[in-house]
Formats: C-alpha cells, structure tokens, sequence
C-alpha cells in the first residue's frame, strides 16, 4: 500500500494518469456550460491517487472500493458568481487558499498552476 501511494504522488506518474482528467475539467469548466446537472467519471484507485496528488491532497491509505471526488460547481442566486467545492469521499478538501470553496476562476487557476508546476505542461 505504501509503495502504490508513494509511485502515484510522485509528479511524473501523477502527471501520466491524471493529468488529462485535469486538463478535460478545466476546459469543461471554462466553457461555463452548466446546463448538465452531474457528470460521473469511473476510475481505478491509481487514478484517484493521481488526481488527489495534482490537487496537492496526499492520502495516507489507499482509496477504497467506491471512493469518489467530486468538483461541485455551485451559482450564487444573488450576485450570479460560480463558487466550486471539493470533497474525497464526502470530506471537503481545502483546494483554495481561503476555504473549502473557491471562485470559478481561482478553482481553475489554482487547478493550471498545479498542471504547469508538476507535470512541466504549459497551458493556455
């Protein structure tokens, strides 16, 4: 177990297997198309290592059968500004500086920066 967790942190394995889910959920989100309520992707446990190293959220077990991350994208009815939360398993991740929930577009700088810093990708 912590053989699987120390190769799927490290940068150039966490770039092979996450760094197009990255990219994809970037793009989806830029384009501000929200009209779908849910999107589910299927992974292996090494994909979520993966993703979770990009994020900058270590795991001390491995994930177990039926884990999942979600990027929750929220609106706020009053100023219509997008808000995204992260969660592992139902247990917010802090992803942003400030809190549990970020902005819209500090959700995807942050998301670019960790792609350009570990994975050596640039990105437009």
């Amino acid at each position: 177990d912590e053989f699987m967790l120390y190769i799927f942190s490290r940068p150039q394995k966490a770039c092979f297997y996450g760094e197009d889910f990255i990219l994809y959920t970037i793009k989806l989100l830029q384009t501000k198309n929200y009209k779908k309520k849910y999107l589910l992707y299927a992974a292996h446990d090494t994909n979520l290592l993966a993703i979770l190293s990009l994020l900058n959220h270590k795991l001390k077990i491995l994930p177990p059968y039926l884990s999942n991350l979600r990027f929750q994208v929220f609106k706020n009815i009053n100023n219509g500004n997008f808000f995204v939360r992260t969660s592992f398993n139902g247990q917010n991740i802090k992803f942003c500086r400030s809190s549990n929930t970020c902005t819209l577009k500090e959700f995807i700088t942050v998301l670019k920066n960790n792609v350009k810093n570990k994975c050596n990708t640039p990105i437009v």
